[in-house]
């Protein structure tokens, strides 16, 4: 497992425990962004050079 990959898998699980949490994915932005109601408070993907944002 490449390390990014476990900071995803430990981001998406914290996230994902707190009440109230939806997930989408954002294909223009190739991202998936994490929400309470309708304020986005995470967002995880890659720019263009391929670098984690």
């Amino acid at each position: 497992m490449k390390p990014c990959e476990k900071w995803d898998q430990l981001i998406e699980q914290t996230a994902l425990e707190l009440p109230g949490t939806t997930r989408d994915y954002q294909p223009e932005w190739d991202a998936v962004r994490y929400f309470i109601g309708e304020l986005m408070f995470a967002m995880r993907g890659e720019n263009k050079n391929g670098d984690s944002l």
